[in-house]
């Protein structure tokens, strides 16, 4: 490439342009280092206009350059420089610099583009260096914005490019311009951001650069062409590899472009294929060409027709015409001695391609097809072959009559005519066989010798055969020239037809038109033209005729139009295979036409649209909408405004102006309303990103991405004046209103007047609205808005041309109706025959608007979506409502964010207030979440209600946003019921009977004042005092177990608080005499949780109220508290505190493995509560009485109970959970204990074999104090013998408990019929077993034990379980069988039974097998030593290469705290420390739908019932009335909607049927516990910035969401690199779905 001229040119400069592929890659700098050597050389260079954006080494580069000054023009206040062109033109230099062709101009300068001021230079002789990058070439635009998803709004023509005299790329490798990029040599890392990061990508860059290097390859390739063509040159230059292919439409056609595609792509080369079509038009003329230009393209191939009689010479002069490198040419596979005759055209374009290469392509096509087809003409017609032979015969009897006048040669000629005449009716084969049998008959009949077939004399002979072979070869001719002439003659009335149906379709008729031309050509009865879609199946576009068909069905002919999408059918005779080309042809036109008059249709709308944009453009640009407008107007009419740069689409343009700006700015629309396209940015590192962020907002809500800079005013409040003006030049305002309190620039609350505004102020705001509006000619209804200052200076900001939403607070005050006025005016009235003059206007009162949105405070104002499932407005004096949602109304993403307008007036501020605070509560939305809780909390600030609000006002109180939250209990509680009543998890309601209806009848007084009972006598007496009573006192003490343990056996603890609370009362006015009510601790804790979804201590507290005078006693586990294995001592230590706080009196201790060591912390923890008792538990087994027992003996339980009692223990209980603790063996044991210890006794069993009613007796007998009993109807088998049995036994007796036995039973028909509620979860024993004897499974694990067998398939084979039980005892060394050490025993049975294997298998290799994880624990040592000492070898084998056991995990110091203090919290921390997973079931479900525990057992189990109306007391005095409507049938999705009605009102609910399969996808969700997992916000489109691969920083920005009126960045919480995109990078998602996961 040479160099660029340097003097002064007499015509015109020369350009050279510096091209590159992204912003940084150097094309400014390799400029500038040009320029510099052109200096260098004495050349007059000069810089037009250069920029460096701040890269030093740029900068260094133009030192010493003359610079021609900069012109410089204000705009909108601010100065902005630019190129003086006409300082260049008249400084006159050879070169001159003019950075960023693409470039746009300051408004006001002659030229709009930068490329026109070049035109002007190039023009004037001076030559000009210029720089562009690929994305800012029109043509290309659109692929860079696919590859960056950024488009270029600086764009310049490629024809303005391509004029370049020279054109340098300047190139630099993506990783190189990485490295430049983050040392900073570019921009600031902080504009490297938002759009501009999109170019920086390495993809990005690689395909850019690619982009580039494939424009400046054509451009070159173009120079080279028109070199070539003016110099003559057809010789073949290989710059650029081209391969041309020959085809003729014909089978072999697809072979031939497959290979050559192949050969094309392993050079890189572009593929042209040819078709050659004879001059004489019949070779070739049955090729469809569409049919080829289609196979053609699907090769990425260019097809080509030419013209020329000689195939070779016309193939390789049309390669050598496109500089072509290889030729691709069929040859067909024929015979040897075909060749001899014939090489074909492949031989003549080898020899004659010069350097061109030639691949010939076999093929087996061209062997089957002839010149001359001569069988599709008369080669089948039999009278042809009749004529063949009855012709020569008649020209022998002609003969033989004229034999005397005629000679040989005369007879020979007869015969020849004869042959010719065959030819021309039957072909080449009747004419043959003709001349043969005219030989034949010449030789019998007219050669000597005569009547023989033997020829005399040779001359003869020769004779005969010349006239056979002349006749055959004139047959051929005049065959193939008959067959020539049918082909012309079809060509022809071809043409003509074609010429005849296109002159109707250029003449502009319509299809119908074309058609009927058809129809009346080829007698057909009726056309149709069809279009095929995948969607609605076929449709009639156009049809004529009777009856038109309209599937191929209906059809007689039908013809397919390429591309398969239209088909043209016929009624009619049936067109044979002659017409097809013209059928197609017209089936293509009408296809054609059909679709153009669809474009035009399509046209017409758009260029409608178009008009209407452009008349909406007109208007906003009238009235001021675009902001540039309205503040020349406001500085004209002498208003002061705030300092603002220049608008702009450029984000660099607005970055520079920028620097002279002080922070905090504002980036507007010029477009803007409504807040969209508005950011503030208060640091000068977030302005790119801000300005980025705004620009996309403001394209997508107003079409307009351009926006400008304005400085911001700190603190100020936001005035608006209303203005009504006529065209008749009348102005009037109707006064300000405040419209400070704002979020996002949106405002939430306006108030009219503007509070605490003095009148002179109010006097100067409204007086400067007029002017501005009467200086720009302003009509109709609009706004002007300005901001005030704390010092009481206002700035004029923007108007609103329009009516806005907040037009109704002025309404109320003014007493004026905007809407009429606007429309009255529009349509020619003025303000006085409206009525109104500024005199009459006067402020009546005060009010103020809220907007009730679906913006959700606590999750950034975010907009909600969902269906609205409930709806209730307020009413009442001075409330208005404009708008309103619609009850089951579905707010989606794109669904504008405001539901009702609700405006409130008073005679003042205050009592407007008032109103709106009782308006704001009386609403009622749900299924979305609304800001009113937002609105009540600012209506309830002493500020606002003061009118002391500025824009600051929700920012500087971020406690508005939490301070309240609307519960929505109903809401909640009816989608709970809905889905317990869609998908019934536990069947249907089993009984119509409510156990309420079975209590018996008591006083009120009684059961709200009951007897005293034994917590007076604890609190009277204290722990000691209590124990000794219960010592010395001979009455038998009764423990009521039917609270916890009897139906943790029978029913698996599910029976619910409120079953429990119903009859409590009952229980403590009828039977004070108890000695305690079992009612809280074990499995009650966790199942609580776990199922019933209630938080056990407020279970605990209910019945504590409930029971206020009998002791409330609860199970614990020693050092495992509740739960099942060790924790610290605080926890066990708070716990017993806590407990005791909220109503527990008794506390029963034990411990699995009789362990008293891990008894002691809970025993010291309840005797420091000091007015607790601490009765503490030997856990009984085996036999005692039985002379072979070795470990668990009388000396074994006596050792224990010294233990306890010198531990501390109050009280000293038996608990035999299994049942085996014998008649006999009680006497023995109480006795026993009884006569060396001083503690009273308290025995507990389960009466699981039938009989321990007669172990009571034993025990009550030896001195026992105290025994365990339940209500019959919950008594037996695994539970404790019955309580009435108890009673009975001791009645009139010495030990007689005092309970009135009457009242025990009063109370059963209760609990029988609480029991059949909870039928679905019977796990108890239908009958009592004796085997317990020998498998010794306690009474409440072997209900659980064969509920987990049958869900393991061996519900039949329990026999087995409890031999392997047995067995499992046995090996681990008979251990005391409680929870959680049952838990271990039952484990391993089950695994034994389920994998078939023996326990003596097992035991001699058990790291051969899978071993539970309970057992593990339990070798490890985690429960404590058993007492019968470690089972061995089992232990070592089984803990070979395993982990010791874990430590108990440490408090923090916040549990610590936490533990420390009582209430509430210390509540939920243990409820976590214990159980951490059902904790947060529990509080998920309770988030999820509130307090569930106020629901009946029916109710939560079971759900709703048709025709019931159910209530639900959320609180005293606040019911819900919930009834049944309809279910729908489920969705596609698996939803069924379940209509309810709550409290009167219609409530619609969606719910998911677990039992349908869903026919949608449903997206992933994000774990919001996994802080590697990024979800979506909220619902809207999601565009992503990262891929997977890149690394990420904490905070970074990942991508943007944007929704109604909202865009909002969306940041990675850690730092790590994207593993994974959950979808793609422009997506609409739901709150929750999960965007990337990060890692």
């Amino acid at each position: 490439m040479t160099s660029a001229a340097t003097g002064h040119h007499d015509g015109r400069g020369k350009l050279r342009v510096f091209l590159g592929c992204a912003p940084g890659v150097g094309k400014t700098y390799e400029m500038l280092a040009q320029a510099r050597t052109l200096v260098d050389e004495g050349t007059d260079v000069v810089i037009g206009v250069v920029e460096s954006h701040g890269r030093v080494a740029t900068a260094a580069l133009a030192e010493g350059v003359e610079v021609v000054p900069r012109t410089r023009r204000p705009y909108r206040g601010t100065p902005l420089e630019d190129m003086d062109l006409d300082a260049v033109l008249t400084r006159r230099p050879q070169v001159v610099l003019v950075d960023e062709l693409a470039h746009t101009n300051v408004p006001g300068l002659r030229n709009r583009k930068r490329w026109e001021d070049i035109e002007e230079l190039l023009a004037a002789g001076i030559d000009v260096y210029s720089t562009i990058n690929i994305q800012h070439l029109e043509s290309l635009n659109d692929v860079v914005a696919q590859i960056t998803g950024v488009v270029q709004r600086e764009t310049v023509p490629d024809d303005i490019v391509r004029g370049a005299d020279e054109i340098e790329l300047v190139d630099i490798d993506p990783q190189a311009l990485l490295q430049r990029l983050s040392a900073g040599k570019v921009y600031p890392n902080g504009r490297v951001d938002g759009a501009l990061a999109n170019y920086f990508r390495q993809g990005n860059l690689t395909a850019l650069r690619e982009l580039a290097l494939l424009w400046l390859a054509d451009q070159v390739d173009d120079k080279l062409a028109d070199y070539r063509a003016a110099h003559s040159i057809t010789e073949t230059w290989e710059a650029r590899e081209r391969v041309v292919v020959a085809v003729t439409g014909g089978a072999e056609s697809p072979t031939l472009l497959r290979r050559a595609s192949r050969i094309a792509s392993r050079s890189s080369a572009e593929l042209l294929a040819v078709h050659v079509v004879r001059g004489d038009g019949l070779t070739g003329a049955g090729v469809d060409l569409a049919a080829l230009k289609e196979l053609a393209t699907g090769f990425g191939a260019r097809i080509h027709t030419v013209v020329g009689d000689d195939i070779p010479d016309t193939l390789l002069d049309f390669a050598r015409g496109v500089n072509a490198t290889q030729l691709v040419l069929g040859t067909s596979r024929r015979p040897r001695w075909q060749r001899i005759f014939d090489e074909g055209v492949g031989a003549a374009v080898v020899s004659e391609s010069g350097r061109i290469d030639v691949h010939m392509v076999t093929h087996d096509e061209t062997s089957r097809r002839s010149r001359l087809d001569i069988r599709d003409t008369r080669f089948h017609r039999p009278l042809s072959w009749v004529f063949a032979v009855l012709v020569p015969a008649v020209v022998t009897g002609v003969l033989q009559l004229l034999d005397p006048w005629l000679g040989f040669a005369s007879q020979s000629a007869l015969y020849f005519v004869a042959v010719l005449a065959v030819s021309m009716l039957g072909g080449i084969l009747p004419a043959a066989l003709s001349a043969v049998i005219s030989g034949l008959l010449l030789n019998y009949f007219f050669t000597d010798p005569r009547f023989t077939f033997t020829i005399s004399q040779p001359d003869n002979l020769i004779t005969i055969l010349v006239m056979l072979l002349i006749a055959i070869a004139v047959a051929a001719l005049v065959d193939s020239a008959t067959v020539r002439r049918a082909q012309a003659q079809d060509a022809a009335r071809e043409a003509e037809l074609l010429a005849l149906f296109s002159s109707v379709v250029l003449g502009g008729a319509d299809v119908p038109v074309l058609l009927d031309r058809f129809r009346e050509t080829y007698d057909q009865s009726a056309v149709s033209v069809v279009r095929r879609t995948s969607r609605v199946g076929r449709t009639v576009e156009a049809a004529v005729g009777d009856s038109p068909p309209t599937t191929p069905e209906d059809a007689d002919t039908v013809c397919v139009v390429p591309g398969d999408e239209f088909e043209l059918l016929l009624r009619g005779p049936k067109l044979g295979a002659r017409d097809r080309r013209v059928l197609s042809a017209v089936a293509g036109q009408a296809a054609g036409a059909v679709q153009r008059h669809a474009l035009e249709a399509e046209a017409a709308t758009a260029d409608a649209l178009a008009r209407t944009d452009e008349l909406r453009r007109a208007l906003l640009s009238a009235v001021g909408h675009d902001l540039r407008t309205p503040l020349a107007a406001a500085k004209a009419a002498g208003i002061p405004v705030l300092a603002s740069s220049e608008p702009s689409s450029d984000l660099d343009e607005l970055l520079a102006a920028a620097e002279d700006m002080q922070f905090p700015v504002f980036v507007k629309a010029v477009a803007g309303g409504g807040g969209r396209g508005m950011r503030r940015v208060d640091e000068r590192a977030d302005l790119a990103e801000a300005i980025a962020a705004a620009s996309r907002e403001a394209e997508a809500a107003f079409g307009d991405a351009t926006v400008f800079l304005e400085q911001a005013v700190v603190n100020p409040r936001h005035i608006e004046v209303q203005i009504l003006a006529d065209t008749y030049g009348n102005v009037i305002h109707l006064y300000e209103r405040d419209c400070s309190l704002q979020r996002r620039h949106q405002k939430v609350i306006e108030l009219a007047p503007a509070p605490n505004l003095s009148d002179e102020l109010r006097e100067q705001i409204c007086s400067d609205a007029v002017a501005f509006a009467r200086s720009i000619g302003y009509s109709c209804a609009g706004t002007v808005e300005f901001l005030l200052d704390e010092q009481g200076r206002h700035v004029f900001i923007e108007m609103n041309p329009r009516i806005q939403v907040e037009h109704t607070v002025t309404e109320e005050i003014t007493d004026v109706d905007l809407v009429s006025a606007q429309l009255r005016i529009a349509s020619g009235e003025s303000l006085a025959d409206l009525g109104l003059t500024q005199d009459t206007i006067r402020i009546r009162g005060a009010a103020l608007q809220c907007r009730i949105t679906t913006e959700d405070p606590a999750n950034g104002f975010r907009p909600d979506v969902g269906r609205i499932t409930a709806y209730r407005s307020p009413g009442g004096a001075g409330v208005r409502l404009d708008g309103g949602a619609n009850l089951g109304a579905e707010v989606s993403g794109h669904f504008d964010s405001m539901l009702v307008k609700l405006t409130c007036r008073g005679r003042d501020f205050p009592t407007a207030v008032r109103r709106a605070r009782r308006a704001v509560a009386e609403f009622r939305i749900r299924g979305v979440a609304t800001n009113i809780p937002f609105l009540q909390a600012v209506l309830d600030d002493p500020d606002f209600r003061a009118g002391r609000v500025t824009t600051s006002f929700i920012d500087e109180r971020p406690g508005l946003l939490t301070s309240r939250s609307s519960a929505d209990r109903g809401t909640k509680i009816l989608s709970y019921l809905a889905d317990v009543t869609v998908n019934k998890p536990h069947g249907e309601r089993p009984t119509t009977v409510y156990p309420r209806d079975k209590l018996p009848t008591v006083e009120r007084s009684v059961l709200t004042s009951p007897p005293n009972g034994s917590r007076q006598r604890l609190l009277e007496l204290g722990p000691e005092g209590f124990a000794r009573d219960l010592r010395e006192n001979p009455r038998l003490g009764i423990t009521d177990t039917t609270f916890r343990d009897a139906h943790q056996s029978l029913l698996a603890t599910r029976v619910r608080t409120n079953g429990l609370l119903n009859v409590a009362p009952y229980v403590a006015a009828l039977t004070p005499e108890l000695l305690s009510v079992e009612c809280w601790g074990g499995a009650t804790y966790d199942v609580a949780l776990r199922f019933l979804k209630e938080d056990p201590w407020d279970r605990l507290a209910q019945l504590r109220e409930a029971i206020p005078n009998i002791c409330l006693q609860m199970l614990l586990r020693g050092a495992n508290t509740v739960g099942y294995t060790p924790y610290p001592t605080k926890v066990t230590t708070a716990f017993v505190s806590e407990a005791t706080d909220v109503g527990i009196d008794i506390f029963r201790i034990f411990d699995a493995l009789n362990d008293v060591n891990q008894m002691r912390p809970a025993i010291e923890a309840v005797r420091a509560t000091g007015s607790t008792v601490a009765e503490v538990a030997l856990c009984y087994t085996g036999d005692l009485s039985d002379p072979g027992e070795r470990l668990y003996t009388l000396d074994y339980y006596l050792r224990l109970a010294e233990q306890i009692v010198e531990a501390g223990a109050h009280v000293l209980a038996i608990k035999d959970m299994a049942g085996l603790l014998r008649a006999p063996a009680a006497t023995t044991l109480v006795s026993a204990l009884r006569r060396e210890f001083d503690l009273p006794i308290h025995v507990h069993t389960h009466d699981t074999p039938g009989g321990q009613l007669a172990t009571y007796m034993a025990a009550w007998q030896a001195g026992a104090d105290a025994v365990d009993g339940a209500s019959a109807a919950l008594a037996g088998t695994t539970s404790q013998p019955p309580l009435s049995a108890i009673v009975a036994a001791t009645a009139h007796t010495e030990r007689d408990s005092g309970i009135d036995l009457a009242r025990v039973c009063d109370l059963e028909p209760y609990w029988e019929a609480l029991r059949k509620v909870y039928s679905p979860f019977e796990s108890g024993l239908p009958a009592p077993t004796g085997r317990v004897y020998s498998h010794e499974i306690p009474g409440g694990q072997l209900s659980n034990l064969r509920q987990q067998a049958i869900s393991l398939g061996l519900g039949n084979r329990f026999e087995a379980v409890e031999q392997a039980y047995a067995a499992a005892d046995s090996m681990l060394g008979r251990l005391v069988k409680v929870t959680p050490s049952s838990k271990v025993v039952g484990d391993l049975a089950l695994a034994l039974v389920g994998r078939g294997i023996t326990a003596s298998d097992f035991a001699a290799d058990p790291a051969s097998y899978d071993i539970p994880d309970s057992v593990i624990g339990f070798l490890r040592g985690e429960l404590g030593d058993p007492p019968g000492g470690w089972p061995e070898p089992l232990r070592t084998l089984a803990l070979q290469g395993r982990a010791p056991a874990p430590e108990v995990t440490p408090l923090s110091a916040d549990d610590e705290a936490i533990l420390d203090k009582p209430g509430r919290d210390r509540q939920v921390r243990l409820n976590h420390l214990l159980f951490p997973g059902p904790a947060k079931e529990f509080e998920e479900h309770y988030e999820a739908y509130g307090d569930t525990s106020r629901l009946s057992a029916n109710q939560f189990f079971y759900g709703l019932r048709y025709g019931e109306e159910h209530r639900v007391e959320l609180e005293p005095g606040v019911d819900l009335l919930i009834g049944l409507e309809a279910v729908s049938e489920p969705d596609e999705q698996g939803m069924r909607t379940v209509m309810c009605v709550l409290n009167g009102q219609l409530r619609p609910i969606a719910v998911r049927d677990h039992s349908v399969d869903s026919a949608v996808a449903s997206a992933e969700k994000a774990d919001r516990s996994n802080p590697h997992h990024i979800g979506a916000p909220f619902a809207g489109v999601v565009s992503l910035s990262v891929d997977v691969g890149d690394e990420v920083a904490a905070g970074a920005t990942i991508g943007t969401i944007e929704a109604m009126k909202m865009e909002a960045a969306i940041t990675a919480p850690v730092a790590g690199t994207v593993t994974r995109l959950a979808i793609g990078q422009v997506t609409q998602v739901a709150p929750g779905d999960l965007l990337i996961e990060i890692r």
